[in-house]
């Protein structure tokens, strides 16, 4: 108990440097416009020995939610617009957002204990159907102990952060519509029950065919209208111009995904 105690907590500190080490790096488009431009690992000899560390005990990269939230926003920029259904329905999108297929860039630079300044040694381009390409730098396949540990460091960081973007409904979600579903199954059946004289088993399978159609009816608005503008605004609008605001629109699409 208190190994696995101690164990969780050496995994909560390096997840801590570990988040702290990647950096979603933006350009300037505009005065007040940036889109993502690639992601960085910022890596150092302890770094590389604090992942391996977590490889051997077999535990995951749990990225903060600042974190999730500017990486989930660099998929989505680089996703087509067409993929997230705002050709027909927000024709003004702008075309910088996404209009071609831009696959996900992944940079190490790495801090050699001789040098101040930290040297691209390893970028990958991920593309969306999941093809992987690389680039090495030269200096790098001089050194056959450096090479594997850099490159799995590398690799290891970069799939824990793409099993991390796809947007997952929360239980909490599930529990609550399932609550909602209850309430308003049993005001229509009382509202019922008080304006006509039904039996139950009628009363009840009335009150659950209308809120059937009602889900129906708000599911079909939802998919058609909410979700392409909340996607319209993290792409270009009000939910794309900071971290919180980029948070909050997530949070709003994985709700109604």
């Amino acid at each position: 108990m208190i190994e696995s105690e101690i164990n969780r907590q050496i995994t909560a500190t390096i997840n801590s440097t570990l988040n702290s080490c990647i950096q979603v790096k933006e350009t300037r488009i505009s005065r007040r416009a940036t889109i993502p431009d690639q992601v960085y690992f910022r890596l150092n000899f302890n770094l590389i020995k604090q992942i391996e560390w977590v490889q051997e005990n077999n535990h995951k990269l749990i990225l903060s939610s600042s974190n999730l939230a500017s990486l989930r926003y660099y998929a989505l920029v680089n996703t087509p617009l067409e993929e997230v259904g705002l050709i027909s329905s927000c024709p003004s999108t702008p075309l910088f957002f996404g209009q071609q297929r831009s696959p996900l860039t992944f940079t190490t630079n790495y801090l050699f204990s001789h040098s101040q300044q930290p040297c691209t040694l390893f970028r990958s381009f991920v593309d969306l159907e999941g093809k992987i390409s690389q680039q090495v730098h030269q200096d790098l396949y001089q050194n056959p102990q450096l090479l594997p540990r850099i490159s799995q460091a590398h690799y290891w960081l970069v799939l824990e952060i793409l099993a991390q973007l796809p947007l997952k409904p929360k239980s909490q979600y599930l529990w609550s519509s399932w609550g909602l579903f209850l309430v308003s199954t049993s005001i229509i059946s009382l509202l019922l029950n008080y304006h006509f004289d039904l039996n139950t088993l009628l009363n009840l399978a009335i009150s659950i065919f209308i809120i059937i159609t009602i889900k129906i009816f708000f599911t079909k608005i939802i998919f058609q209208q909410l979700k392409p503008l909340v996607i319209y605004h993290l792409r270009g609008g009000l939910l794309g111009k900071s971290i919180r605001s980029r948070q909050i629109g997530l949070q709003i699409l994985n709700f109604i995904i």
